[in-house]
């Protein structure tokens, strides 16, 4: 896992305050905290859920004194070393119940020197019963994971939702431990002008973002990633399905507006171009 895991981490001491926790939570917008202890050794880790507990508990007796981190971290988090396989430590992740999600997300180049199409499949079907929210594109699902989906033309732009929907239904029939799956639809008539939409399942039902034909754009790259993010974001909110696919969408359109795959909008500017329906600047 050292390949991808972070490495510029935030941390907090065990005796510090969990006044101070909250803070750099919502500072970095982070919802969990390793936390050391004077010597830098991991000792635990404190989650957003127990912060708020926390606060939503204490008198103001307890507001005026503070309690240290150490008192409400949890002091056996799952670990692998850096070394560890990734299959290693989806397992550890699945055991403690967190929830996994993986973008697909194939790249031919990644996978040249590495077996090809093939072996991504290969991989990826074996890695697939310790997801939770299976994310791809419109070619991911079936360059990674090996599902057709009907009626698709070679150039992939005949993006009909139902066809995506019946290679969904087979995807969860063969992994049934998939949660959340979700993909993207591009078809991407030039450069600057795509069509773009989502679909999402979730609990038994499928949900479709408003499709939006001709979008113009500046650069397509990071359209996947925003989509990820706002949908993500969405559920961590306590976000309907139908909500999560629609902001996710609107994210990942807003993201392709600017250079570069790192999205520069704000939550508002998100959550207000949902509802829009034109181009109209808000200053």
């Amino acid at each position: 896992v050292e390949q991808f895991m972070t490495t510029d981490l935030y941390t907090i001491k065990e005796g510090e305050l969990v006044d101070l926790a909250a803070l750099i939570m919502n500072w970095k917008q982070v919802r969990q905290l390793p936390v050391e202890d004077e010597r830098r050794r991991l000792v635990g880790v404190v989650s957003f859920a127990s912060v708020l507990r926390h606060l939503a508990a204490r008198d103001e007796a307890q507001a005026g004194r503070g309690v240290p981190v150490g008192s409400i971290m949890r002091t056996d988090p799952p670990t692998v070393a850096p070394e560890a396989p990734d299959l290693e430590a989806m397992r550890a992740a699945r055991d403690a119940e967190t929830v996994v999600s993986y973008d697909l997300n194939y790249r031919p180049s990644l996978w040249k020197r590495r077996g090809g199409k093939a072996r991504a499949v290969e991989v990826n079907r074996s890695l697939a019963p310790y997801i939770d929210v299976m994310i791809g594109n419109e070619e991911d699902f079936t360059a990674a994971l090996g599902f057709k989906v009907p009626h698709l033309d070679h150039e992939i732009t005949n993006l009909d939702p139902s066809a995506f929907k019946m290679m969904i239904e087979a995807v969860l029939e063969e992994f049934p431990n998939l949660e959340v799956v979700a993909t993207t639809l591009r078809n991407a008539k030039t450069a600057g002008l795509n069509d773009w939409g989502a679909i999402l399942y979730a609990e038994g039902t499928f949900h479709e973002s408003r499709r939006r034909e001709d979008l113009e754009i500046y650069d397509r790259v990071g359209g996947g990633d925003g989509f990820a993010s706002g949908m993500i974001w969405s559920f961590l909110d306590g976000r309907s399905a139908e909500e999560a696919v629609e902001i996710g969408a609107v994210h990942g359109a807003l993201t392709m507006t600017t250079p570069g795959d790192t999205s520069m909008v704000t939550t508002s500017e998100v959550l207000r171009a949902v509802t829009a329906q034109g181009a109209r600047v808000v200053r």
